[in-house]
């Protein structure tokens, strides 16, 4: 696909396809859920215009095998795996709009995508978190495969993620305990083929099994483990779809492959 063609295909979706006229319940219901969090109370989103999440979007590679390099997460009915790289990038000092570059991973295939996310919703928690405020904030996103071969499509769906604030700066919020890991660095949402009406649904996150770890809207996907209700690995009937050496893979750098 030429250049001049891809950008008259991503101005089209952007126009016509807004993520919450999508057929895809998931979407709806965990966004309805959000906003009615009685923890979190609604706050003003121009609060982030002068503010960067990037950071805490991107992925990170602090040092070798980082855990956070890549988000992984389910695809379709039959929960198969699919793992995401990508970088975040402020469109402009007091813009709420980030620009989004990277690949995603679904079995052998790796392919590009660019796309938006657009910070729509601001959460303030209601209690002092120790010494610090923290907020919840909820980005609209679009995420597209480049359409140069038949099997692309585009990612439409919500992210969020818990961040507090120290001298303007953007601090991401991580609790070993688990705290608000409902709510941190995950995207709920679905794939779409180009050109037809079948949505894969698409949930990610950092940590998607795991202690304290479990993605929203999947709850057919675990089973707990070690008799223990915080701890959840996938059922047997879906360890085959990509996640029977999940927790103990090396974790290596598979986009620069392609």
């Amino acid at each position: 696909m030429d250049s001049n063609r891809f950008i008259i295909l991503l101005l089209g979706l952007l126009i016509t396809n807004n993520i919450f006229c999508q057929t895809d319940k998931k979407i709806h219901i965990w966004h309805d859920a959000i906003r009615t969090d009685y923890s979190f109370d609604s706050f003003n989103i121009e609060f982030l215009k002068d503010k960067d999440l990037s950071n805490i979007i991107s992925n990170k590679i602090r040092f070798d095998g980082d855990p956070l390099m890549y988000y992984s997460g389910v695809f379709g009915t039959n929960y198969t795996r699919i793992d995401f790289h990508f970088s975040a990038t402020k469109k402009d000092s007091l813009s709420l709009d980030y620009q989004i570059t990277g690949f995603n991973r679904l079995g052998a295939n790796i392919r590009p995508i660019n796309g938006l996310m657009k910070v729509t919703d601001l959460f303030m928690y209601k209690e002092n978190y120790g010494a610090n405020v923290l907020y919840l904030v909820v980005l609209d996103c679009k995420f597209y495969e480049p359409g140069d071969k038949n099997g692309d499509g585009y990612f439409s769906g919500i992210y969020t993620t818990i961040f507090y604030v120290e001298n303007n700066d953007i601090k991401w919020i991580y609790s070993e305990s688990g705290d608000f890991s409902k709510y941190n660095c995950v995207f709920v949402g679905s794939w779409q083929k180009y050109n037809t009406d079948n949505l894969k649904s698409t949930i990610f996150s950092f940590n998607p099994i795991g202690l304290y770890n479990e993605l929203p809207m999947c709850e057919e996907f675990y089973k707990t483990h070690y008799n223990c209700d915080d701890y959840v690995i996938p059922k047997n009937k879906y360890v085959k779809n990509g996640w029977i050496n999940y927790l103990t893979e090396k974790r290596i750098q598979w986009w620069n492959s392609e």
